[in-house]
């Protein structure tokens, strides 16, 4: 405990140096390492969730987020959301409770863009936002390695299955709505994850079926879009400049264009992974009684949580979870 102490006062010190010189990158990496000593001394503490030192140690990193986004270190960024969602989950977890006025002053510029309430703020929204923003970045990778079409690109975005931020995304997703009993959350998780595998392995969006590269080529505004985005990406990659940041918002602006065609939609949507909707899947049930049939029509999936196999099976009137008493280390034996 003196030991994590005395690392405190010394990530201190540091962050005002860098603060007080203008060096924002190195305070950013301060910051980090000082939350990292808040978070010991939270833990040395029991993991108590009304400690001072978990809300230091958030705010610590919070502060980093905030410093690299006004650096315009998206890199960085986006390591630290991760562990701001990793730490999230530790307070989760420890059923923390966040002070009356809380809020998350990195991510209040988050406000507008996936319009969260903070009216009455908790661990749990915290955990969401931090899982939006880091699916938004991951996203945004896809798209950028599917706009490139040469084989790095393809190779790139086949590795994003094993990629610590989409499975960081999978975990904290399954353990937190899990915990909540969220069971259309936790189905909505694993579909997304299955389709973005699919995907990332089939590597669409560098690879587009004809058919859609057919539709995109005969439309003459779409075709227009889809050169422009390549235009801006080809910009990006030899761009070592601060205008690379302007750049990555303008082609943002430009994607936001591109959802408004269908044809660029349905691409957008494939590069993501977009899987089908549970009201989608029970829309094929009310098709089949508008024939006369009248079947009952069952759609279901499994995964693996708390060490148990558990099964998912949606219904005409909602999503269910059974535990089907198989362990998980049984999978792997014989």
């Amino acid at each position: 405990m003196e030991l994590i102490g005395s690392a405190l006062k010394l990530n201190q010190s540091v962050v005002q140096y860098y603060k007080k010189n203008g060096l924002r990158l190195q305070m950013a990496f301060a910051l980090q390492n000082l939350a990292t000593c808040q978070e010991q001394l939270w833990i040395q503490d029991g993991r108590s969730p009304t400690w001072k030192n978990f809300i230091s140690a958030m705010r610590s990193c919070e502060s980093a987020a905030r410093a690299f986004n006004i650096g315009r270190y998206s890199d960085n960024l986006r390591r630290n959301t991760r562990i701001r969602l990793k730490l999230w989950l530790s307070g989760y977890r420890a059923k923390v409770q966040l002070p009356t006025g809380y809020l998350s002053s990195a991510v209040a510029w988050l406000l507008l863009l996936f319009g969260f309430n903070y009216n009455k703020p908790s661990v749990l929204q915290e955990v969401e936002k931090c899982l939006k923003s880091l699916e938004s970045m991951v996203d945004a990778q896809r798209h950028d390695l599917s706009a490139l079409h040469n084989e790095q690109a393809l190779l790139a975005k086949q590795s994003l299955r094993s990629n610590d931020d989409a499975l960081a995304i999978l975990d904290v997703s399954i353990t937190v709505y899990g915990t909540e009993n969220d069971i259309q959350s936790v189905w909505n998780t694993i579909q997304k994850s299955k389709a973005r595998s699919v995907s990332d392995l089939l590597g669409l969006g560098v690879n587009i079926p004809q058919w859609l590269q057919n539709a995109i080529d005969t439309d003459s505004e779409a075709k227009i879009l889809f050169q422009q985005e390549t235009g801006y990406m080809v910009k990006i990659e030899n761009d070592s400049t601060d205008n690379q940041f302007q750049l990555r918002k303008d082609l943002d602006i430009h994607r936001r264009a591109m959802r408004r065609v269908p044809c660029l939609q349905h691409l957008l949507e494939l590069r993501e992974g977009r899987p089908v909707s549970a009201s989608k899947l029970r829309a094929i049930r009310d098709v089949q009684n508008a024939y006369g049939n009248s079947r009952q029509i069952f759609f279901a999936d499994w995964l693996i949580y708390s060490g148990k196999v558990w099964l998912m099976v949606v219904t005409p009137n909602s999503t269910l979870l059974y535990d089907t008493g198989i362990l998980a280390k049984d999978l792997t034996r014989g």
